[in-house]
């Protein structure tokens, strides 16, 4: 690859070390299964992983630089070097991405030794951050590792694209990640993937309505997480099987994509992607076009900018908050027992208790049915009752402004009746473990704002705390049903 040509480059942890490979050396990863022993001397060689028929020979890097594991790395990466096929024990996949153009450095060492398998550094075009590499080229000139014939060269299109024979005539080749749910096969834009999670540990939200299912945690963040098949509407059962999940950056923040199983980057021809509206699916414009993969049949493309751009994912996209993973990294531990709490824009930031909130309705549907600055804004059904959607910022004396993408309805129940309170920004999750309460002002304009005012709590990440008001719905639902107040003047 010349130096000027940045490229395409897939963002892997081999032997605790975060490197990049070139994507054209990439064939897929798998979580590590039973391996077998192989007649090998050679002390990186763990075994063979059987693969589709195949047993390839899987690697240790860190054994044969010297570092010991920890722990078994769970997953196993697969690389191609021309016609030959090696799995290396891999601790993590995030992803690809592409280089910044002219950012590529690359070395001249010429010893034969493990060092020689650093080749340089690349900087990413997303975030600026260096990135080393891994020479496939050395390692394959390595003596002793078993590599194998590749039993499917098929699959690696555009491989040799960086280095084809002079004159030759270069396709656009794209790569595109395969997803599979059920009977439903997707791909989408490598490139627009942030990272793969292959075993992400998806916890109940109040954020769970529509095709969102819950939260994850992925690094220091608390991201939403939703079931790709439910958003794009395909079937209501995707299926049973293990989930894993892909990471995708908004501009708001973070969003995950769950799906049943990532299966790999595969490199197609341009020409071999059939575009035009898939005409009949429930959502046509979250779809570019399909083309079939001479291993997995059939597969749907998803348009990743749509799909940036659906409303559902800029809602989640914003709630990003911090999982508090860092704080436990450094050894700081909360006091007594963390309140979640929800952040709001009000338009004043306000915290209310998520354990409060029974239910979470989308901002949509008739408002301002009583007029136009009314407190009370329209009245609703569901499931068999009434419930009135009172604005909360109006009902505390401010003015809410525009609704963003992250507005909904909070549902609270105060004894029989549910009252729902429209907010237009909801921001995100968080924990506290302080509280204070406040005396009560005299001057505040009615119980309302009274109830709101009691308490202030602390959020955020030390260092960068905030102090908030409480707002606690349930004593405000209650607060409006004893004194009866009117809300519609």
């Amino acid at each position: 690859m010349a130096a000027t040509d940045a490229g395409t480059w897939g963002d892997v942890v081999v032997a605790g070390i975060a490197l990049a490979l070139p994507l054209a050396a990439l064939r897929e990863v798998l979580p590590r299964g039973a391996l077998a022993a192989l007649p090998c001397d050679h002390a990186a060689v763990l075994g063979a992983m059987p693969v589709r028929g195949v047993s390839v020979p899987v690697i240790d890097l860190g054994l044969m630089l010297g570092r010991s594991p920890a722990a078994p790395a769970p997953f196993v990466l697969f690389v191609v070097h021309g016609s030959r096929l090696l799995g290396l024990a891999c601790d993590a996949v995030n992803g690809v991405f592409a280089a910044a153009a002219n950012s590529r450095s690359a070395t001249r060492n010429v010893d034969s030794r493990a060092g020689h398998l650093f080749d340089g550094s690349v900087r990413r075009a997303d975030n600026a951050a260096l990135v080393n590499l891994l020479s496939v080229d050395a390692l394959a000139a390595m003596p002793g590792i078993p590599w194998i014939v590749d039993p499917e060269p098929e699959r690696q299109l555009g491989a040799d694209a960086d280095s084809g024979a002079a004159g030759a005539v270069e396709t656009p080749v794209r790569s595109l990640m395969l997803l599979h749910a059920g009977r439903v096969r997707l791909a989408i834009d490598a490139n627009a993937v942030e990272a793969t999670l292959w075993q992400p540990r998806l916890t109940s939200s109040v954020l769970a309505q529509g095709a969102c299912r819950g939260v994850l945690d992925f690094g220091t963040r608390r991201i939403g997480a939703i079931d790709l098949v439910a958003l794009c509407r395909l079937h209501a059962q995707a299926g049973s099987g293990s989930r894993q999940a892909i990471v995708l950056r908004h501009a708001q923040g973070l969003v995950a994509l769950l799906v049943e199983r990532v299966v790999e980057i595969v490199r197609v021809p341009a020409v071999d992607i059939v575009g035009g509206t898939l005409f009949g699916l429930p959502q046509p414009e979250l779809f570019e076009g399909m083309f079939r993969d001479a291993t997995w049949g059939e597969h749907l493309i998803l348009n990743a900018a749509a799909l940036g751009a659906h409303p559902e994912l800029e809602a989640l996209a914003a709630t990003n908050t911090d999982s508090g993973t860092a704080q436990q990294q450094h050894g700081e531990t909360r006091k007594g027992k963390a309140q979640a709490l929800i952040t709001l824009r009000l338009p004043q930031e306000v915290a209310v208790p998520i354990d409060q909130v029974d239910e979470v309705l989308p901002f949509g549907g008739v408002d301002g049915m009583f007029g136009p600055d009314t407190v009370l804004r329209r009245v609703q059904q569901l499931r068999g009752r009434v419930v009135p959607v009172i604005c909360l910022a109006r009902l505390l004396g401010w003015h809410p402004g525009s609704a963003s993408p992250s507005a909904a309805v909070l549902v609270v129940r105060a004894g029989e009746q549910w009252i729902g309170f429209a907010t237009p920004r909801m921001d995100s999750i968080e924990h506290s473990d302080w509280r204070r309460r406040l005396p009560a002002s005299d001057g505040a304009p009615g119980v309302a704002a009274q109830v709101a005012q009691r308490e202030i709590v602390s959020v955020g990440a030390p260092g960068a705390e905030r102090t908030l008001r409480l707002v606690d719905l349930q004593a405000l639902a209650e607060a409006l049903l004893s004194e009866g107040d009117r809300l519609v003047a």
